[in-house]
């Protein structure tokens, strides 16, 4: 019965040191039948969806839904994609080798 009594003591400190870390905030909220639900206006603030905007969306099975805001990329993070996608010079009729070999391939010639 001390096991017991301890372990029970061992798993609300557990819990409580889970809803500490994790800080959270219970709400209830209603699905409209439209499948449409207004979120709480301080988390909305918080992640930068005050005027809305995409979240994405996990779904955990039986724990529920995951529900993160999409982060827009920054001007660094913008910038060097774009330079990644620049054409790059190559051999004159590169382009079209490259095409007429993936043609040959899909017609299924040799």
């Amino acid at each position: 019965m001390v096991d017991g009594g301890c372990l029970f003591v061992g798993r609300l400190a557990i819990r409580r040191l889970v809803r500490d870390f994790y800080h959270m905030k219970a709400t209830t909220m209603t699905l409209s039948e439209k499948r449409q639900s207004v979120f709480p206006q301080d988390w909305c603030e918080r992640t930068g969806l005050g005027r809305g905007g995409p979240v994405n969306v996990f779904d955990l099975g039986e724990a529920g839904l995951l529900i993160r805001p999409v982060k827009a990329p920054t001007k660094q993070e913008l910038e060097a994609a774009l330079a990644s996608a620049r054409p790059r010079r190559s051999r004159r009729g590169q382009a079209e080798r490259i095409v007429a070999e993936a043609l040959r391939k899909v017609r299924g010639e040799s």
